[in-house]
């Protein structure tokens, strides 16, 4: 496992460099060093930093689409990208009609996806969204969703962001990854790396 070389205010190019390019489905989640998903506040930014905050725009600057959940959306106040649109999965759009990303969409269109059942389907997700012409998805949900992602699409990847990981080493990679997604038996490592005080691993799926 490697330090990636950060200059300062080089943080977005360098994980530009390092992150890969896909089709389908990767994800992107952020924990603390106890497994949590959300600080005090009830968000992920009370756990956050500035160096996570680049890598994660590095994501959606990949993505040709930014895919999130109502329960997500609203727990963050979700505002819009200039990377790439958005599309929530919801069977309620009118809930999320007081958020900015709703309001102000800027110069991308959001799209609405309505689950066809009450468990999400990843691979049924995708095809939806391959006859709307995207490709390159981007997923930001909470643990409950990522678990339905890494089990219902045939092909997924995950980067998972340890923020402030202290004493974490290459051999609690695996555990942590259990801790916040406990069916995890085709999880393949993928890539890992420090970068600031965050531990990044990025992990292949095939759902079984």
């Amino acid at each position: 496992m490697d330090h990636l070389q950060i200059s300062k205010g080089q943080e977005f190019n360098e994980f530009y460099a390092r992150l890969p390019e896909w089709q389908g489905w990767l994800a992107s989640l952020l924990i603390d060093a106890d497994g949590n998903t959300v600080g005090p506040d009830g968000t992920s930014k009370s756990i956050s930093n500035s160096i996570d905050l680049q890598l994660l725009l590095a994501l959606r600057s990949k993505s040709e689409l930014i895919v999130t959940t109502g329960k997500t959306a609203r727990a963050e106040n979700y505002r819009a990208s200039r990377f790439a649109p958005l599309a929530f999965i919801t069977r309620k759009p009118e809930t999320l009609e007081h958020l900015p990303a709703i309001s102000e969409p800027g110069s991308h269109k959001n799209c609405f996806l309505k689950p066809n059942s009450t468990e999400l389907d990843f691979d049924d997700l995708g095809q939806q969204l391959n006859a709307l012409g995207f490709s390159k998805m981007l997923f930001e949900g909470g643990t409950r969703s990522l678990a339905r992602m890494v089990t219902t699409a045939s092909h997924s990847q995950l980067v998972l962001t340890i923020s402030n990981f202290g004493s974490i080493g290459p051999d609690d990679l695996k555990p942590m990854l259990a801790k916040v997604l406990p069916r995890t038996d085709t999880a393949e490592l993928q890539d890992a790396f420090i970068a600031g005080p965050n531990l990044v691993s990025r992990w292949g799926f095939n759902a079984a």
